[in-house]
């Protein structure tokens, strides 16, 4: 038993597919979340509190995700790899099926059916933080902070894959009910 399958997706619904990555309600809200976890912990103090510190903290974020996005659909495209995420096709232990959201963290399908390591992926969210840093202050723009920032996006999707694995609801449509 493997994942499910699906048709491979042309550029433009890779494109679609990113689009609504930085445009949905997934990053609405959890740029919302990043701010208030930001603004509880003043980071970066140099925003400061109330509304204005709340507004850039939140417009990092979102810019933040949508450079991932970015990068994202140019190295899938060039890279052949396929953005969505694949849950099991007959459930499984929750063992097996947490396994397969880890794995799929840093491991892809690519265009041709074959399955490798997740480049455009891994990339695309170490090139998006560390491109965060050029509207960093300095307390939170510099290279360390771009590898923790890297780092907790990727474990970001390993929660959003472990979300899609156990909550078909929140699989794109082209996944939800296939095995």
């Amino acid at each position: 038993r493997g994942t499910v399958s699906a048709p491979q997706l042309a550029t433009d619904e890779k494109f679609e597919y990113r689009v609504v990555q930085s445009f949905g309600l997934g990053n609405l809200i959890g740029a919302g979340i990043g701010a208030a976890v930001g603004q509880a912990m003043d980071a970066p103090n140099e925003w400061g509190q109330g509304v204005g510190g709340f507004a850039h903290r939140y417009a990092s974020g979102f810019a933040g995700t949508f450079s991932r996005q970015a990068f994202a659909f140019a190295l899938e495209t060039a890279l052949r790899e396929d953005p969505r995420y694949f849950p099991l096709s007959k459930g499984g232990h929750f063992k097996r099926r947490t396994l397969n959201a880890l794995k799929q963290t840093v491991w892809t399908k690519n265009d041709d059916g074959t399955s490798g390591f997740a480049y455009a992926r891994v990339i695309s969210k170490s090139a998006a933080a560390e491109f965060t840093n050029l509207w960093q202050p300095a307390s939170t723009g510099q290279q360390s902070n771009a590898i923790i920032r890297a780092l907790i996006g990727l474990g970001a999707d390993a929660g959003y894959n472990f979300i899609q694995e156990f909550l078909p609801f929140a699989r794109p449509h082209s996944l939800r009910h296939r095995h």
